[in-house]
């Protein structure tokens, strides 16, 4: 079943798609957790402190450090890749638009 479900998410065609999936199959609950996720490795990544993450993100410094954790692994440094590639041609974008 699983590798339905990563089929599933890989067919997804947009960010619409993605939403709408998510927001059906996990609670308000599950998707903050993973966006706090998303946004620890992120901040981590950045070279924040844990006081700095804490205090913008408001969770724990276990949490923080349970998170930390993952930096590591190949699916956080695919994922920091992605939203650094996304970042930057959001930069460029604006630049050619303005």
């Amino acid at each position: 079943m699983k590798n339905t479900f990563y089929q599933l998410l890989a067919d997804l065609k947009n960010k619409a798609q993605v939403k709408l999936f998510l927001k059906d199959f996990l609670t308000e609950s599950e998707l903050n957790t993973l966006a706090n996720r998303l946004a620890i490795i992120k901040l981590l990544n950045q070279g924040k402190s844990y006081a700095e993450i804490n205090k913008k993100l408001k969770v724990s410094s276990a949490t923080i450090a349970s998170t930390a954790n993952l930096l590591n692994k190949k699916g956080s440094k695919l994922a920091i890749e992605k939203i650094k590639l996304d970042e930057w041609v959001e930069k460029i974008i604006g630049k050619i638009i303005w």
